[in-house]
């Protein structure tokens, strides 16, 4: 179970460095980037609380590796890519509630899930929003 949260802590880093660096590529490039750079922004610091919780679980010190990730100028492909990303997560939060045993972890986990489901809603929204091509 430790390597599947240090490999869930691994991506949700990677997600928390797009959002940002999204959020500020977005912010002006678009019509209504403002908008954009908010959501990405909060996203952002919610996959950090999401790893902050995970360390906690994990129950030992994690020096989790530094990513450096290249993000796309087309929103349209950057939404695709959140999409995925963000399923994702949910199954393997899914998988790892099945995995741990104490009920505030459980918990915990539980309001994670939530979260990564309102990011995904919220991802799919803006794509058919712009258009899925």
């Amino acid at each position: 179970m430790k390597d599947l949260i240090k490999s869930i802590i691994d991506s949700e880093i990677i997600d928390v460095n797009l959002y940002m660096k999204e959020a500020e590529l977005f912010k002006n490039k678009i019509v209504n980037g403002e908008h954009i750079h908010d959501i990405f922004i909060n996203f952002a610091k919610e996959e950090t609380l999401h790893i902050s919780a995970l360390k906690i679980i994990l129950k030992e010190e994690y020096k989790h590796n530094n990513f450096e990730v290249k993000v796309s100028n087309s929103l349209r492909k950057t939404l695709r890519v959140h999409l995925m990303r963000e399923g994702e997560s949910i199954r393997v939060y899914e998988n790892l509630i099945t995995k741990i045993g104490n009920d505030k972890y459980k918990e915990t986990i539980s309001e994670i899930i939530f979260q990564e489901n309102w990011h995904y809603k919220t991802m799919k929204k803006y794509l058919l929003s712009i258009g899925l091509k």
